[in-house]
């Protein structure tokens, strides 16, 4: 049973933050992309530092969350689009944090425990980017034409919900094709 099947609440949550810090409207990458984990380290340190990064990258997300929920600000439309690139950079950022974490966190020592490893840092490194395109298209669109910006608002708002519900379908898929021994150390409290 992966990580995201135990807690289902965890990627829906995610969603829940975005979708209503986006809603209430209506980049790049800076992390290593082609990282692997460190070393192998012993399985209790592997779930401990991944719990720890989950547990910060939600952490962010909430907060980030909260700071995207302003209403929109229809006098200017400027203020407004640098208020949500604001919001937008901080859960690229939270992505890349987690990337980053994972990735020095190392590997566990059990069976499957390199690849499970890498299959979690790569579902997390998808949605930073996910995460960065919607930031770049956003960043891109015309604030001249308010008809024109809502649309942009909406489009950034589908693509922030899509990224994170891709979180909870890619991690179901992609851990719970790897060996039982390495799901069964990522229970976080």
């Amino acid at each position: 049973m992966s990580p995201w099947s135990r807690r289902p609440g965890a990627a829906a949550a995610l969603c829940v933050v975005l979708a209503s810090a986006v809603l209430s409207a209506c980049g790049g990458s800076d992390s290593d992309s082609g990282a692997a984990p460190a070393g192998t380290v012993p399985a209790e340190s592997y779930r401990q530092a991944f719990c720890g990064a989950r547990t910060s990258f939600q952490s962010l997300v909430q907060t980030m969350g909260a700071r995207g929920s302003a209403p929109l600000n229809q006098t200017d439309l400027t203020s407004d689009q640098q208020t949500r690139l604001v919001f937008v950079d901080g859960l690229v950022d939270a992505a890349g944090q987690i990337v980053t974490a994972l990735t020095a966190g190392g590997a566990p020592d059990v069976q499957g425990g390199r690849a499970g490893a890498e299959a979690t840092v790569e579902v997390y490194r998808a949605v930073e980017d996910e995460f960065a395109a919607a930031r770049k298209d956003f960043a891109d669109a015309a604030v001249g034409d308010r008809a024109d910006y809502l649309a942009a608002v909406k489009k950034l708002q589908a693509a922030l919900v899509a990224a994170a519900n891709s979180l909870g379908t890619a991690a179901g898929k992609e851990v719970s094709e790897i060996d039982p021994a390495f799901n069964a150390i990522l229970h976080c409290p």
